[in-house]
């Protein structure tokens, strides 16, 4: 299998399992993280030490809420793989399971290493992260009612912020779904697998390989519905040509 086949068949499988499996119950374990290293917790001194042994603590589920950090106040560093750092408010972070997880071992840490993302993606992640403040917000209903997610995305900037990145590099947004999943982010999870759900939707199942690999380009995005009734109302009632108006 080459290498852009492996890798839109990875993004293909997390997108399906994702778009069609219900929410998962509270009582469930979080999705399994790519096979990196386990994330670390660096303190002010310098010493490093391992996230919190989750093995000892009651599995958790990624729709139940997490515990608030003691120190949430606070500012905390990620570090990607290639280095790049990124300040941002501990409690902005915590939206991901895994630094949330890495956070809670060692309340003075100061570092995050999220080895298994770059820093380009490692930066959008950390937008969305200071956008949320902490909080997910609500999942979107699947199926999806439209194919324009500016319809149905309750937070009008997640629709911006991923039409943007699927519209400019299918890879980007593959390469997002990746860290999403790695980094237990719920709601830009789901975000980022609606996106190419709304390039697969009412497609024949022949085109759906052309239509997911990295290297074509995206379908153009759709007109909002709020822009599209006005246009169409004004339609209806522009004098033919030659006419003229009544």
């Amino acid at each position: 299998m080459c290498r852009a086949t492996a890798f839109s068949f990875r993004v293909k499988t997390k997108i399906y399992k994702t778009m069609s499996a219900p929410a998962p119950a509270p009582s469930a374990a979080p999705p399994s993280a790519a096979p990196a290293a386990v994330p670390m917790a660096v303190d002010s001194k310098g010493g490093a030490a391992p996230a919190a042994d989750e093995a000892k603590a009651p599995a958790k589920g990624l729709d139940e809420p997490m515990e608030e950090l003691e120190n949430g106040n606070g500012m905390v560093k990620l570090i990607s793989s290639d280095k790049k750092e990124f300040v941002i408010a501990r409690k902005d972070a915590a939206i991901s399971r895994m630094v949330h997880t890495a956070l809670k071992g060692d309340k003075d840490a100061t570092e995050v290493q999220v080895p298994s993302v770059n820093g380009a993606i490692l930066e959008l992640v950390v937008n969305y992260m200071k956008e949320h403040k902490g909080t997910e917000p609500p999942i979107l209903e699947k199926p999806l009612r439209s194919k324009v997610l500016a319809d149905i995305c309750p937070h009008k900037w997640d629709a911006t912020f991923i039409d943007n990145i699927g519209q400019s590099s299918k890879r980007r947004l593959y390469d997002l779904i990746l860290a999403a999943n790695y980094m237990h982010i719920h709601g830009l999870l789901h975000l980022a697998c609606a996106k190419v759900a709304t390039w697969l939707k009412g497609q024949p199942l022949e085109k759906i390989a052309d239509l997911m690999h990295p290297d074509n380009p995206a379908p153009p995005i759709g007109t909002p519905a709020a822009a599209a009734a006005p246009a169409a109302a004004a339609a209806a009632v522009a004098p033919e040509a030659g006419g003229t108006a009544k």
